[in-house]
């Protein structure tokens, strides 16, 4: 896939965390609401299809 600089966006981020961790968190409902929406905001609902 080849990015497009006038319309593309890729942003890279370390996580000093074990790779088990980081997929638990983008992969289960009650982490991933967490691992995305910083506080102070919230979501009522959050649901995963993969």
């Amino acid at each position: 896939m080849k990015l497009d600089p006038k319309t593309d966006l890729k942003l890279e981020r370390v996580i000093d965390v074990p790779r088990e961790l980081v997929w638990e968190c983008w992969t289960t409902p009650e982490h991933i609401q967490h691992f995305f929406i910083p506080r102070p905001h919230s979501i009522k609902a959050c649901e995963i299809d993969l």
